[in-house]
């Protein structure tokens, strides 16, 4: 199989220890496309979609702590006015209804009337993910190499392993299907097996009875756990 960027990034992600490959490359990602967006402010396209879409809290943030505060500051100022215009109409229709209250709560219901919560960087990056699982069932039908490696990988956060065992009977078949699935189930027992023994461990060094014994790598074992269940929120690794 012909290699490019994309795919030698997946099999950079799976070559590593401890992490689920799929974090590993939303927050290379992720990295990536903060600094995009603060670069590229000037970009008509850009400011547009950054003006109709906005950013979720967590994005905002990670663009805050650049301290690159011109150009965040003018995209806040697009977003804010499209948002206020939009919410303008909004304020007009509540005052109408102020005294009927049935309609007014069927109105704030209405989801055409509610503004919907968007993110332009979260949005690029669902479809980054889509083309990551597309280039790992890829290689995982042509290269031998790729299936013995992914046998041997940390394992997947939850939301990635949902997202992985969805796709898969979308995008393999027969004895790759079979394989994969085999595959993942493995590594994810394995995963949640040590989980457990370690924070068994971790929990057990706080009798006193084991005052003075070793904690090895049972103090991982509290952010590896939450890794698990919801991904790379803790101390997001940054790109170089």
């Amino acid at each position: 199989m012909k290699h490019n960027i994309a795919t030698l990034a997946v099999w950079d992600a799976f070559r590593q220890d401890g992490t689920c490959p799929l974090c590993l490359l939303e927050r290379k990602q992720e990295h990536q496309l903060v600094t995009s967006h603060l670069e590229n402010i000037m970009d008509p396209a850009t400011r547009t979609l950054i003006e109709e879409k906005g950013y979720c809290g967590r994005h905002l943030r990670l663009l805050y702590e650049r301290n690159d505060l011109l150009p965040l500051a003018i995209q806040l100022k697009d977003i804010l006015v499209y948002r206020v215009g939009r919410r303008r109409k909004r304020y007009d229709e509540v005052r109408r209804h102020a005294e009927r209250v049935p309609r007014l709560i069927r109105l704030l219901k209405k989801r055409s009337q509610i503004e919907d919560e968007t993110c332009l960087i979260c949005d690029e990056l669902e479809e980054g993910t889509s083309l990551n699982i597309h280039i790992i069932f890829t290689l995982w039908k042509k290269e031998e190499d790729f299936r013995e490696t992914a046998a041997r990988c940390a394992g997947f956060c939850l939301p990635h392993e949902d997202l992985l065992l969805r796709e898969a009977p979308l995008l393999l078949g027969g004895k790759h299907l079979s394989s994969f699935l085999s595959m993942i189930t493995a590594r994810q027992e394995d995963r949640f097996r040590t989980l457990e023994e370690t924070l068994s461990y971790f929990i057990d060094q706080y009798d006193y009875r084991n005052a003075g014994r070793p904690w090895g790598t049972s103090r991982e074992a509290v952010p590896r756990t939450i890794e698990t269940l919801a991904g790379l929120i803790l101390n997001e690794k940054k790109e170089k």
